[in-house]
């Protein structure tokens, strides 16, 4: 019969922290808030950037050349204008505004102005409104 080793326990070795000098107490202080004023920091910075940008905005691009606001679409309108006999399709961009009755005697006439944007009337019909046409 074979002998049996007897299993050897081994003893956890406690390890002990050693007591921090008030130096390196200091150093870990110093050390994690500037990591904190760190990402405090940089968003504070770029705040401040974008705030920067928003007060000096004056409608200007970079070069100092004045923004123009130009349409962006043309107007179009078969009827014309604001022809109570006619059904018209008034065309701005992609967008087809057809006249259209709001009541029995309502006609809604879409029209363009300057050929640049679309507005609308609504006029009162002497008799039936039908199609957005007076008849």
């Amino acid at each position: 019969m074979a002998k049996r080793k007897k299993a050897v326990k081994k003893k956890a070795v406690k390890r002990t922290k050693l007591p921090k000098t008030h130096t390196q107490k200091a150093i870990h202080h110093i050390q994690r808030t500037q990591r904190l004023f760190h990402g405090v920091g940089l968003f504070l910075l770029v705040l401040l950037f974008a705030l920067i940008i928003l007060v000096t905005y004056d409608g200007q691009d970079l070069a100092g050349q004045a923004i123009e606001e130009l349409p962006v679409t043309i107007c179009y309108d078969t009827d014309f204008g604001r022809n109570i006999n006619e059904q018209g399709k008034t065309r701005t961009g992609e967008t087809v505004f057809i006249d259209e009755c709001m009541s029995v005697q309502i006609a809604r006439k879409y029209y363009c102005v300057n050929n640049e944007y679309m507005a609308y009337t609504d006029i009162e019909c002497s008799g039936p409104c039908n199609e957005g046409m007076c008849v």
